[in-house]
């Protein structure tokens, strides 16, 4: 039997194998840190000029920082302006002289994403981290509206404050609603009062629909949480992968 030379294939990109295809095909996840996308700008097409006369109107230089707009480079001829600019905020990587073009490498802006509960990071991923904290949670039978939190009160309303009521009707919605809580956590709740609303803050009713009241031990321990970070989840799923809302009192 004849042998067949060996043949190599390289990635393009430096990270891991995410998986093998049934066809032979590998997926490789590229590292994120050296990820980079690159903006090419046609400087001498711009300027009108063959590549190989565009050094002496350049107005940057290679590892030059450019903002948004920046002038590249710019060619006055016969009263008339020619310019090149940067459509991206970021630096210069290389100049090309041969094809007459400069590559900008645009800025890595970084996201802050907050985490919902306070804690401390246990773990991490290139998918997120996991976080770790103690405290209690309260479920709910129903809720509305998704992950908020603020300051706990059984007292009176206000701004971004997640509000406890016995009962809360469609008076008591109305006023949460016109303070800008970020809350509701509710022994009870009439149905009605919600079909149609849109309160514009977070609800969790603990006990459920109608004149219900909270469990003793559970209001005292809400009242005990005063002027504490309390969060709020309303989402709700009562179908399959049954989802019940929730308040969470970190300690």
């Amino acid at each position: 039997r004849k042998m067949l030379p060996p043949k190599v294939y390289r990635s393009g990109v430096q990270g891991r194998i995410e998986r093998i295809l049934k066809n032979g095909t590998l997926v490789v996840r590229e590292a994120p840190e050296l990820a980079r996308e690159y903006t090419t700008v046609k400087v001498a097409e711009d300027l009108g000029r063959p590549a190989w006369e565009i050094k002496p109107f350049l107005r940057v230089g290679a590892g030059q920082p450019v903002e948004r707009g920046q002038w590249l480079a710019a060619d006055i001829r016969h009263g008339a302006l020619k310019f090149s600019a940067s459509p991206v905020r970021g630096k210069v990587n290389r100049i090309d002289h041969r094809f007459g073009m400069v590559v900008i490498e645009p800025l890595l802006e970084e996201l802050e994403v907050r985490a919902w509960v306070p804690g401390v990071v246990e773990s991490v991923s290139d998918r997120g981290c996991a976080l770790g904290a103690e405290g209690i949670v309260i479920s709910g039978v129903w809720g509305l509206g998704g992950e908020a939190g603020g300051s706990l009160t059984v007292r009176e309303p206000s701004p971004g404050k997640v509000v406890v009521r016995q009962f809360a009707d469609a008076e008591t919605l109305a006023v949460l609603k016109e303070k800008g809580v970020a809350g509701l956590v509710a022994g009870g709740l009439n149905l009605q009062d919600m079909l149609g609303a849109d309160p514009g803050f977070t609800i969790v009713v603990i006990e459920g629909f109608g004149e219900r009241v909270l469990e003793r031990d559970i209001m005292e321990m809400l009242e005990g949480h005063e002027g504490k970070l309390a969060l709020v989840d309303g989402t709700t799923n009562l179908r399959v992968g049954v989802i019940r809302p929730k308040v969470i009192l970190p300690s």
